[in-house]
């Protein structure tokens, strides 16, 4: 990513720290006087990951064409598609088999997936503070990412349970809440892991007179909180919607147009459209099939889904992230 592209990221995540702390609070405070029953919450998750959700990964194409064209030619769009589609059908195939080890892993590469956008790309100048402390880094990536599983776990493991039993523990020797419990005694972890970064930017903050270490500082308790105080499904939604799919977003924005992020997200949304689309296509046919209780069924084209599309969407972060971050 150039030098122009981080400078236009870094002022465009700055002021989504501000709008989205403001409707996280918000929501969180609304949910204290009105809060929706599960297949309401379940309705609102599938629609905003159909709206706001997928869209963010359906650039995936774009990073396709670039690690395949040149050694494939004109053929590399039905390579990368086949390639695409074969992985995001194992996902599924696999989940129904041993969902256990599957949720597991979903749940690993999410926590890196989820770190690695909350922390965004290094620019030069990051490259040159943070170079002596890689750790510090690494241990941020890996406790953001962990928030959204962790803390639910361990603030409402028997609601939390619920969603894993639907999503196939129930007929696995070890339930939902078991899990649940498991993963929500992680979360010391996630705060030994964060801290480092905390105090770094603690000291950036003091030294500089930038907002943006300040501006890192509050979105830890907002989001933390917000955890906390919703429930399950609705603080994922204000987490994954509202804080993690537009800072994808916003990386793709400055990508296809650093000096005017404004027509990069008019060419976003352009390009975006057509895998939206298709994608939702494929999660109403999935919802049509299948035949378990409409609230059971949203969690399960969600996650299942997002799972099936997680996969190779992360491997092409992996590969195209190098190329950015030299």
């Amino acid at each position: 990513m150039s030098a122009l592209a981080h400078e236009a990221l870094a002022r465009l995540r700055h002021r989504h720290v501000a709008v989205a702390t403001v409707v996280t609070c918000m929501v969180t405070a609304g949910s204290v006087a009105f809060q929706p029953g599960h297949e309401v919450q379940a309705a609102l998750l599938l629609v905003a990951a159909a709206v706001f959700g997928v869209p963010h990964g359906a650039l995936d194409h774009l990073a396709g064409r670039a690690t395949f064209q040149d050694r494939l030619g004109a053929l590399w769009l039905p390579v990368f598609l086949t390639l695409y589609l074969a992985v995001c059908a194992c996902v599924v195939l696999v989940w129904l088999w041993v969902p256990l080890p599957m949720l597991l892993c979903f749940l690993l590469v999410a926590v890196v997936h989820f770190g690695s956008e909350d922390v965004g790309p290094l620019s030069q100048a990051d490259h040159h503070e943070v170079g002596l402390r890689p750790w510090i880094r690494r241990g941020e990536v890996l406790g953001r990412g962990a928030l959204p599983i962790v803390v639910p776990s361990a603030a409402h493991p028997t609601e939390v349970g619920r969603i894993f039993d639907a999503l196939g523990l129930a007929s696995t020797a070890i339930g939902g809440e078991t899990v649940a419990l498991t993963i929500g005694t992680a979360w010391p972890l996630a705060a030994l892991a964060l801290a480092p970064a905390i105090g770094h930017m603690t000291s950036r903050a003091v030294r500089s007179r930038s907002t943006s270490p300040v501006s890192s500082l509050i979105e830890l308790p907002i989001i933390v909180s917000a955890l906390v105080l919703l429930p399950p499904l609705l603080g994922f939604v204000v987490y994954f919607v509202g804080w993690h799919a537009v800072r994808h977003t916003l990386v793709w924005v400055v990508r296809l147009n650093p000096a005017n992020p404004r027509h990069g997200f008019m060419s976003f949304t352009r390009l975006a459209l057509p895998l939206t689309l298709g994608t939702i296509a494929l999660g109403s046919g999935a919802w049509i099939w299948m035949d378990t209780p409409p609230g059971e069924r949203a969690l399960q084209v969600v996650f299942v889904g997002l799972a099936a599309l997680t996969f190779p969407h992360v491997a092409l972060e992996l590969v195209t992230s190098g190329s950015d971050e030299r």
